[in-house]
């Protein structure tokens, strides 16, 4: 039987983790990880889409704005637009769940996009942007839920979930999972450096994964200034 060590009756015998934030805890609690897309939810795409616009037409460019918009641009675009959402310095596709073997991979995600979500994040940047030069414009009704959202107390949340199905995951980009099993298990072989080995062991989640597989711990900065610093897991 292939990867006999790492799947037991079609469920990993390893856990996976997923790097998001306290916004989405409730969320997450009542529909599952994966339950909800966030994307969709906001309807983000068009606010994107306007913020961008808005940016383009009414504030000066600089070298972030450059950065921003490279990005805006993969937000904003349709699942089906292959073109726009290119995976050109990005690993995935913006509107998915993704999960990854590795604790440590998860967590640097959750310190670094604060939202607990990239384009989440990348879009909150635009607005602060457009809100701090023209904050008559960010008032407009169509940015309210996004600028409801950044106003949120927020803090980086690490999600554990245990036994899962193997059905229910492809490859990050895209195709079968096996080569992903394969680094997983070769890694599982070195464990004194495992987490290194399988930082980019990471998967799509195709379907829900029901609250009661899941395990939550709350990331605390030892140094709040210190980004990607050392930290602390709180079970919640």
């Amino acid at each position: 039987m292939a990867f006999e060590s790492l799947i037991s009756d079609g469920r990993l015998s390893v856990p996976l983790f997923h790097g998001t934030s306290t916004l989405f805890y409730d969320s997450i609690l009542n529909a599952g990880l994966g339950g909800r897309n966030m994307i969709e939810d906001l309807g983000l795409r068009p606010v994107v889409r306007s913020l961008v616009q808005l940016c383009e037409k009414e504030l000066e460019p600089d070298e972030q704005w450059v950065l921003d918009k490279s990005a805006a641009m993969k937000i904003s675009a349709e699942p089906d637009d292959k073109d726009l959402r290119s995976n050109t310095g990005f690993n995935f596709r913006y509107g998915g769940t993704y999960l990854s073997a590795s604790r440590y991979t998860a967590v640097q995600y959750a310190l670094l996009y604060d939202c607990g979500s990239e384009a989440l994040s990348y879009s909150l940047r635009l607005f602060n942007r457009l809100a701090q030069q023209r904050p008559a414009l960010a008032a407009r009704e169509e940015f309210s839920k996004i600028s409801e959202l950044g106003r949120k107390l927020r803090e980086p949340l690490l999600v554990e979930a245990i036994n899962v199905e193997t059905a229910c995951l492809r490859a990050e980009q895209g195709g079968p999972c096996g080569p992903v099993f394969e680094q997983i298990e070769d890694a599982l072989a070195e464990p004194d450096i495992c987490d290194v080995l399988i930082q980019q062991a990471n998967f799509e989640l195709l379907g829900p994964l029901p609250p009661e597989s899941l395990k939550f711990f709350r990331i605390v900065r030892r140094n709040p200034h210190e980004r990607l610093g050392p930290y602390d897991s709180v079970p919640l």
